[in-house]
């Protein structure tokens, strides 16, 4: 696995989500949701089995959602790496 790369997780769609290092600091931060540190496990379930859907307004963003038993919600979004390309 490439340096700096967590973990890449498929989800159901076949497509391959990683998350970086960089990345789960910064989700962590206590400036953003130190909180979500806890649901680790819970955030790599929600890209293998979440629910997901376009942005309606931005149309380069995706939103994957996960309910587990605690009535604990995850949402996820990003943006696709070809809203980058230049």
């Amino acid at each position: 696995m490439a340096e700096g790369k967590m973990w890449t997780q498929r989800d159901r769609f076949g497509n391959d989500i990683y998350l970086t290092r960089e990345r789960w600091r910064h989700i962590i931060d206590p400036d953003n949701h130190p909180e979500v540190e806890l649901y680790f496990d819970y955030v790599r379930e929600t890209i293998r089995l979440g629910r997901r859907h376009q942005d309606p307004y931005v149309h380069m963003a995706t939103s994957t959602i996960g309910l587990f038993p605690t009535c604990l919600t995850i949402t996820l979004t990003w943006l696709s790496a070809c809203a980058f390309a230049g």
